[in-house]
This record gives C-alpha cells, structure tokens and sequence, in this order.
C-alpha cells in the first residue's frame, strides 16, 4: 500500500483550513504550578534526608579520626556504628544508582525514505501551533506517543520525537490517525508539561524504588540480622538498621503516593488539554469512533499474543504483526465486545489513573465540531510501503520481546497462518459440537488404541447405532459431566488450600471455592468431590465408551474406497489421522503425569501467591521444596514416557520430538523456575491433545456425513447454555454448602 491510495491535494487542501481557536484552560496552567511546587518539596525532602544521612556518616568518621589519636579501642567502638550508618545511606540512595530500564525497540524513519509522512506531519504540527518533531519513529505497540530525549530545559539541548505504532496506522482510518497525531502534536505544545511530566516520573521513580523495591542486598540484610551464628552485638546492630530502613520507607512511602497522585492529576491534564486538537481537527465524532476503535484494538493485541505463543511452540511467528492484530481485531469474541462497550461507556476516572477515563474525554470534547480533516481513505497510506515497514518492524519486536535471535526464516506469511489459525479454530468448534459441549480440558478423552482397528463387516451399521446411543444418552449425560467438573474444580480448590494450610500461611478461601480457611472446610469439599465423582462416574463413562467406539468405526471405516471417495478423504489425510491416533495414545501414557502437575502447579503458584512476609517459614520452603521435586519427578517420568515419539505437525525444527514440544528445556531446572517451565508444559500438552482430536474428529464428522448420517446439531446459543450450567452448579453447590472452586 502507498500514498497513491490518498488525494494527496485533498489533504493538503484538509490541512489548510482554519483551525478554531483554543485557549489553555486556566486550571490547567495553575495545576502545573501547583504540580511544580509539591514534586520539588517531594524531592527537596527526599535528598534532605540523604543529606542528613551523609552529615551523620561524615561526623561519626571524624570522630573515629579523633578517637584514632588517642588509641584503637575507642575508633574500633566507633566504626561499628559508622557501618551501619553507611549501610543505611547505601540503601537510601539505591534508587538514584539503579541502572534504568531498557527502552523498547523502535525504527526511526528517514525525510527521503517517507517524504509525504514527514510532509503531512510538518503540516499538522503547524497548524496545531507545534514545534516539528526532530526525529518519528515507528513500533508495534497499540499507541502513539510524543517523547522529549535528553533534554530538560532548553529544546536545542533535546529532541522532540513522535512514535507511531503501526497496528494504529493498520486499523484506523486517515482521519481517526490525523486526529491521534493532532493529539500527540498537542502534547508538543505543552513544552513546560512535558519536562515538568518527566522530571514529575522521575521523583516518583525515586521514591517508588526506595519504598517498595526489594533486591539481593534487602535480602542480605534480613538474612544477615536473623543468623544465629552472628554475634549478638552485630545482629542488635543490624536490627537496628532494619529498623531505621523500614521507618524511613514507610515515610517515604507516604511521599511515594502524593508523588502518585500528584503525577496522574497533571497527566490527565495533560491528555484532556491534548485531546481538544485532536477534536478540532479530526471531529468530536471521529474522537468518539477513534475511542471506540483504541480499546477493540488493545484487546485484539492481546489474543493476538496469545495465538502467537502458541505459534512460537512449533517455532513460527507471523511475519506481520500489525496485520494479524487488525484480523484479531474483527472477530473478537461477543462476550469480550460487550465487556469492552461496557468499560467504554460506564468506567470512570480514578485517582490513581493516568489518562481520564473514555466517557470524562468524550464530555469534555463536545462542542468541539465536525474537524477541518475530513479525507477518507486508509492511514497506512501515509506510508511508501507499507507491509514492507511492518515486517521490518515485527522482526525487530520478537527479538526485543522474546530475548532471543528470532531467524527470518522463523517467519510464515501473516496470510497463511491466519487462515490455519481460523481453520484450527472452526475445527475446536466443530469438537463441540460433535460431543455436543460433553468435553472438559480437565479430564482429557482418549481413544484407548494405539492405532486404527481393521472395520467390522457391519461398521457402518455400527456407526449409526453408536450416534444413536450417544444421542439417546445426552438429557442424562449433561448433568453427570457438570458434576464431574464441579468435582474437578473442588478438587483443585481443595488442593492448593492444603497446601497453604499445611504451610500455615493466612489466605482467602473464596477464591478456593471454600467457605474457611481450615481444615475442617478443605476435607468437606474433597468429600462434596468424591461425592459428585460417584455420582457422575457411570454416566461420563458410558457416554466415553460410545464416543470412542463411534470414532474409531468412523476412522476404520475408511478403508471402504468408495466411502473414502465420498467423504473426499484423501489417501493422506488418512494416513495422517492414523499417526495422530498413535500420538493421542502416546499422549494417554503421560495423562496421569499431566493431570499430578496441573494439581502441584495450581498448589505451587498459590504458595508463591501468598509467600509475603512468610519466606523464612521453614514448614513453607520445606513444602515450596517438596512440590519443585514432584514437579521434576513427573516431568522426568514424561519424558521417559515419550522417549522418541515424532511429533505430529508442521514444526520449524524438522526433529521435533513430543518430547522436545511438550519440555521446552534441555535440563529441569533445579529453582522455582521449575514453576514456569511445568506450568508451559501442561499449556502445550492440552494443546496438542485437543488440536490432535479435534483433527479426528472432523475426519469422523466427514464419515458419518457420508454415511448418509445427518449433520451433527449446532450447539444451543452459548449464552443461554452458560446460564443454565451455571444456575444447575449454584443448585448443586448449596445443597452441599460449598461453592465450586473459581
């Protein structure tokens, strides 16, 4: 796509246009005089405080010089105090010394590599009265941002620079991105704003780091005060110095969050002050719409990452990323939409917010008129090339954002991956249908059988007969597998509430779904499990048995040419659901393992969820310890399981073994990174037992069609199929007095 798709002459034209006056309101000006004042008394406080801490340093060392001309013993005495003293002003002014945060990757553009986007740019800035940006740099974030570079008082001893993110650039029109850069543009012209705003973040970084970061020398400190095998007199002093540490945080504590409030006040400011251009050029309407598109945008760029990780397991990556995010973004999930327009018209600013919420900024702009830009067209043809651009800037964004050399060669054409994406997608769904929602992630459904049995001579009989049973079994059927999985979720509640008990570690029980945090409530809902276990035992397993005899007659069935041919089966899908079965019965072997570290994974993460102030509890790491060993046994026992099993699709690496997707790992770990990597595994091995069947089961699907069976039902909108589950689990739930786990 390039600039041939705009009327350049129209956006000329556009740009030409008077723009309605618009003067600074008055509270803003007073709030950055006000801001100006308190972040400076913040600062001013806190460097009072490291001053008076050096003064004590300085005159406790000059003592010891004193007492050194009179003898050893009393300097010795002294340089006791004056170490904790010096320890004290080290932890003082860590913040100050911190090494900063990497800036993430950006491509800085060239005049004569985009001369209408600069052109266009240059024209905006001055019809907004700002200053041109010295440099524009473009990334895949879902933002656009204005950024002053090594300069805080004069802008010759700085540089004013403009980021687009290109997902914006892909999924907004040419007047929705001309009123966001009319709105960054804004931001340049809020000079005294902008190097107030980062002398503002940099204070409350300060502060932040010194009341709430904790590292290696917090942790030396603690340690060093509790060891019994320090001398009482050093440990009395270190205490001291934990003591004189905490107080003085807790201080600053107080500065930290006035710092906070203060900084968010003048950013929203900032951003009101900032949207009135983008308003007077582009239209309170567009505003609105640009709003709107801002959020679906946002969480299109997180199902977006999701899908990628997934990618990423079999070593592929999409090639252009701003792409992919505006696919995502036209088919998000309804119930993910209405949650959006939901925070879209009902959210309201918050104190500690940075930017106002969306309905204070679409107030505060009416009035504001229909815009001088009105140019349709694309904003991505503000570009020369623009999916070249993307590509380039989509590689440079995984190496940034995965920490590795991501090779071109990793990269698959957006296109292409979306449509397997989709197709992948269709076939999940086409999974619940045939079982009719009769399915959970939790209790895995195997085949049984290492490989496809030879067809009985009536298999086609024996098909009709087995969809028949399956059908007649639904009414039954559905109340046993929700009992079941109100089961499994009890279990899993139950589990890592133990955990946490065992440990003698406080915590919530609702989230566990248990009334208390004791013994006493963790046995009663692994009874109410059993109970719903036995209850649902015979049902889920009849309709099991049924699904997998009307599978594999289906697949058996094959062999038939003519059906074969009928179905369009071709030679090598068939002979690639027969691998997938032998991969779903290599799978079965590890089902048990997975199914122990989804539990210890769940007990794992609540300890590390609730390990605050208790790190020391020896009961704690002795049981913290005991779960990273389970962990490794069964991932070990995985492996051995698996040994040299292939894996089953299209890999980057052509070696892939099951072993080497499902541990992503040459060694286990032998720390808590043990967590992560066990808790990856049993994403990747849900995911590959459900791909595999749902592979299969689409093949069957085909069969049984041409059979002469009818299509398999569409499942009952979602909607109301959620609310009746969940009044059946609210019902079974207060019968027993335990709600199922969240």
């Amino acid at each position: 796509m390039s600039t041939k798709t705009l009327d350049a002459d129209a956006v000329v034209s556009a740009l030409s246009r008077p723009l309605p006056p618009a003067r600074t309101a008055l509270s803003y000006r007073a709030g950055l005089l006000v801001v100006s004042g308190l972040m400076i008394l913040l600062g001013l406080v806190y460097l009072a405080v490291v001053g008076a801490a050096l003064a004590f340093d300085l005159w406790l060392l000059y003592q010891a010089a004193g007492e050194l001309r009179h003898g050893l013993r009393g300097a010795l005495l002294l340089c006791v105090p004056l170490f904790g003293a010096l320890l004290f002003t080290v932890f003082l002014v860590k913040p100050l010394i911190a090494p900063r945060r990497h800036e993430r990757p950006v491509v800085s553009l060239h005049p004569t590599e985009e001369p209408f986007l600069f052109d266009f740019i240059a024209r905006l800035a001055r019809k907004v009265g700002a200053p041109v940006p010295d440099r524009i740099d473009v990334d895949s974030m879902i933002n656009a941002s204005a950024g002053l570079h090594l300069g805080m008082v004069e802008r010759k001893n700085g540089r004013l620079v403009l980021t687009i993110g290109l997902p914006l650039a892909a999924g907004l029109s040419l007047r929705e991105l001309t009123g966001v850069l009319a709105h960054e543009l804004g931001h340049f012209r809020q000079g005294a704003g902008m190097r107030l705003s980062r002398l503002v973040s940099r204070v409350n970084l300060w502060l932040a780091r010194l009341a709430f970061e904790r590292d290696g020398w917090d942790v030396m400190l603690v340690g060093m005060s509790e060891d019994r095998e320090q001398h009482l007199f050093t440990r009395l002093l270190l205490w001291c110095v934990r003591g004189l540490v905490s107080v003085t945080r807790l201080v600053v504590m107080g500065l930290a969050w006035l710092g906070h409030v203060m900084s968010f006040w003048l950013t929203r400011q900032m951003e009101l002050d900032a949207d009135r251009w983008e308003a007077l050029v582009a239209g309170e309407t567009t505003f609105r719409e640009t709003s709107w598109r801002l959020r679906v945008l946002g969480a299109a760029s997180q199902v977006a990452y999701d899908d990628l990780a997934n990618a990423y397991r079999e070593g592929r990556l999409a090639d252009d990323f701003p792409a992919f995010v505006i696919d995502k973004a036209t088919s998000l999930p309804p119930a993910l939409v209405t949650h959006l327009e939901t925070l879209f018209l009902e959210s309201r600013t918050g104190l500690f917010d940075s930017h106002p919420s969306d309905a204070e900024r679409i107030e505060r702009v009416a009035g504001s008129g229909e815009g001088i830009f009105d140019v349709p067209g694309p904003a991505s043809g503000l570009f020369r090339d623009f999916p070249a651009l993307c590509k380039r800037v989509t590689l440079q964004h995984y190496r940034a954002e995965l920490g590795v050399a991501v090779k071109v060669k990793t990269l698959v054409g957006t296109t292409e991956m979306l449509s397997q994406g989709k197709a992948r997608s269709a076939r999940r769904d086409d999974t619940l249908r045939y079982f009719q929602g009769l399915i959970t992630s939790r209790r895995p459904f195997f085949l049984g059988v290492s490989g496809v049995p030879a067809p009985p001579p009536d298999a086609l009989a024996r098909l009709k007969a087995a969809r028949q049973a399956f059908e007649a079994a639904l009414p039954k059927a559905k109340e046993a597998f929700e009992k079941q999985e109100m089961a499994q979720s009890l279990r899993f509640g139950a589990s890592a509430a133990e955990s946490l008990v065992n440990a003698g570690v406080p915590f919530d029980a609702t989230p566990f779904g248990i009334p208390t945090s004791n013994a006493w409530a963790i046995r009663r809902a692994t009874e109410r499990a059993e109970v719903l276990e036995g209850e649902s035992a015979a049902g889920v397993a009849h309709v099991e048995k049924v699904q997998r005899a009307r599978i594999l007659l289906a697949l058996a069935s094959l062999d038939d040419a003519a059906l074969r041919e009928k179905a369009a089966v071709s030679d090598a899908e068939r002979e690639k659901a027969r691998g997938l079965v032998r991969t779903l019965f290599a799978l079965e072997a590890t089902a048990p393992h997975f199914a122990e570290i989804s539990v210890f994974v769940t007990s794992f993460a609540a300890l590390l969820d609730h390990a605050d102030g208790h790190e020391r509890n020896p009961v704690l790491v002795n049981h913290y310890n005991e779960l990273m060993g389970a962990l490794t046994d069964r991932l070990s026992l995985v492996r051995t399981s698996l040994k040299q099993t292939p894996y089953p699709y299209e890999h980057a690496a052509k070696d892939a073994t099951l072993v080497k997707y499902l541990i992503p790992a040459d060694d286990l770990p032998e720390s808590a990174a043990i967590g992560g990597l066990a808790s990856e595994s049993y994403d990747r091995f849900r995911e590959l037992y459900s791909r595999a069947l749902s592979d299969l089961v689409v093949l069957a699907m085909r069969v049984e069609v041409a059979a002469g069976l009818p299509e398999v039902p569409k499942l009952p909108d979602p909607k109301e199929q959620a609310a009746a589950a969940a009044a059946r689990r609210a019902s079974m739930a207060s019968s027993s007095q335990i709600a199922p786990a969240g």
